[in-house]
């Protein structure tokens, strides 16, 4: 489900710890219990600010859509 959301974050030396913010959309939100039940699989102690929007229809007949922003440190 967040396979592209980590790989982005780990082609930017990221993870999901460097969430500050997510954006959900769901196309029904029956499905937002379990939804939320695999989401807090991918956070250990504090969760990002985390928006979740039901939507009419997501594009390639997708039921979930992740949008997120990340804050990662530059490396010195």
């Amino acid at each position: 489900m967040k396979e592209n959301l980590k790989i982005q974050l780990n082609n930017n030396d990221g993870d999901f710890i460097n969430l500050v913010s997510v954006i959900v959309y769901l196309k029904s939100m029956k499905d937002y219990e379990a939804f939320n039940t695999i989401y807090s699989t991918y956070f250990k102690d504090e969760f990002p600010t985390r928006t979740c929007i039901a939507v009419l229809d997501l594009p390639l007949g997708a039921s979930v859509e992740i949008s997120g922003i990340a804050h990662i440190p530059q490396r010195k």
